[in-house]
C-alpha cells in the first residue's frame, strides 16, 4: 500500500532537516559556531537560504535544535549506563569508552563540542541566548549529578575512597575533554581507543606505582 502523502512529506522534511543539520556540524567543526553563516550552511547542505529559513527560523534556532539532537542522545546513554547492574567501577570505563569511541565515530561533533565548550558553559556569553546556556548548563548538571550517583555507589560499596562526588565528576569529564582537545589538535590519525584504558586507571588509580 502507499504511504500517504501527509507521512511521505513529514518524512522527506525530517530528512531535510537532517542534512541542513549534518551540514552545519561539519561546517561548526571546523571553524567558529560564531564564524559559520547561514549563507554557508545553506551551501554546505545543497538547499537554498529560503528552504533553511522554512525549517529554521535563525541561526540559533538550528544551532539549539543540533545541540538538542547532542544532548538527548548523551544524555540517553549516560543514564543507561548509570542505571546498569554493573558495578560502579565497570560504568566508569563504559563512560570513557563512549566518549572516545563517540569521537571517532563523529569528528566533526567532537571538534564541535570543544572548540565551543567554553561559550557552552559560560554564562555571560553573547553568542547564545538565555534559553540555549541554560539548556546547555541543565545538561552539563545532570550529567554531573548522574556521574556522582555512579561514584557514590563505589563509595558506599567501599570501593572508592572518600571525595566530594562533583569533585570526581568534574576532574573525570575534565580528563576526558582534555584527551580528546588534544588528540582532535595535535594527534588526529592516533588511535585514541587506546586511551580509553589508561585514562580508566588513572581515573581508578592515580599516578601511584
Amino acid at each position: 500500500m502507499t504511504e500517504p502523502r501527509r507521512i511521505r512529506k513529514e518524512k522527506e522534511q525530517e530528512l531535510h532537516k537532517k542534512l541542513i543539520l549534518d551540514a552545519a556540524k561539519r561546517l561548526f567543526g571546523k571553524r567558529s559556531i560564531i564564524e559559520v553563516t547561514v549563507d554557508e550552511i545553506a551551501r554546505e547542505s545543497g538547499f537554498a537560504k529560503s528552504t533553511l529559513y522554512s525549517y529554521f527560523p535563525s541561526k540559533e534556532a538550528l544551532v539549539s535544535e543540533l545541540l538538542d539532537s547532542i544532548i538527548t542522545d548523551r544524555l540517553k546513554q549516560l543514564e543507561e549506563i548509570a542505571a546498569s547492574d554493573t558495578f560502579p567501577e565497570e560504568k566508569i570505563l563504559m563512560y570513557i569508552r563512549m566518549n572516545f569511541e563517540e569521537a571517532i565515530e563523529d569528528k566533526d561533533m567532537a571538534a564541535f563540542l570543544s572548540r565551543e565548550s567554553h561559550l557552552f558553559y559560560e554564562k555571560t556569553s553573547r553568542a547564545f541566548s538565555k534559553g540555549i546556556l541554560d539548556k546547555i548548563l541543565s545538561a552539563f548538571e545532570r550529567s554531573h549529578t548522574l556521574l556522582a550517583r555512579i561514584y557514590n555507589e563505589g563509595k558506599e560499596e567501599g570501593i572508592f575512597r572518600e571525595m566530594e562526588p562533583h569533585l570526581f565528576s568534574t576532574f573525570l569529564l575534565s580528563v576526558i575533554r582534555g584527551i580528546i582537545v588534544r588528540w582532535w589538535y595535535f594527534e588526529p590519525d592516533e588511535d585514541i581507543k587506546s586511551y580509553i584504558n589508561p585514562v580508566y586507571e588513572f581515573i581508578l588509580h592515580g599516578v601511584e606505582k
